[in-house]
């Protein structure tokens, strides 16, 4: 915002160096038109939220003033939760690229240039994990669900035909045991 009022010559309405009260009586009168101009910059720049307080205003520097000690709090747990969505990014399951746009859209919501840097600092680098993983080998005790695993179990259970009858069910040991359980 600096860098525009800067280049359009109108930093100074911003912080106060061309107040109405400095400049000579002949030159108020355009003074006044630069401060609206300025001013309906600064609400189109800002959110509906802000604009409704900042709207009936009638100098630019105190607009600016309002705003810069507002924004310019550090805020603990708005940092804390930035972070917090910044690492449920990384463990998404999203392309490395929007990713990427995603975290630097997060860093232009903080409140502050310092909290940005630090935020910068802690984050891990960008990179696609390529390696496969090996199950441990205490895990291979238990039955994880997969899709092979359970097709397996599926085809097993099916394959299972009861008897209709005494006579078939005494020829297939399973089914033997099964009965012994039984009784």
């Amino acid at each position: 915002m600096k860098i525009a009022l800067l280049a359009k010559n109108k930093l100074g309405f911003v912080d106060g160096t061309y107040s109405k009260d400095s400049l000579p009586d002949e030159m108020g009168y355009q003074w006044e038109p630069c401060n609206v101009i300025v001013l309906s910059w600064i609400l189109n720049t800002v959110s509906k939220e802000l604009s409704a307080r900042i709207i009936f205003a009638s100098s630019v520097a105190v607009v600016w003033n309002d705003l810069s000690e507002r924004l310019h709090k550090i805020d603990g747990s708005r940092i804390y939760f930035l972070h917090r969505e910044i690492i449920s990014h990384f463990q998404a399951h999203v392309f490395a690229q929007a990713r990427y746009h995603q975290i630097l859209s997060l860093l232009n919501k903080e409140p502050t240039v310092e909290a940005t840097a630090s935020l910068a600092v802690s984050l891990p680098p960008l990179h696609c994990i390529t390696r496969s993983v090996k199950t441990p080998a205490w895990m291979k005790d238990y039955i994880c669900s997969n899709q092979s695993s359970t097709s397996l179990v599926t085809a097993y259970i099916s394959s299972l035909i009861e008897p209709r009858t005494y006579a078939e069910a005494i020829l297939d040991p399973m089914w033997v045991d099964a009965m012994q359980q039984e009784i």
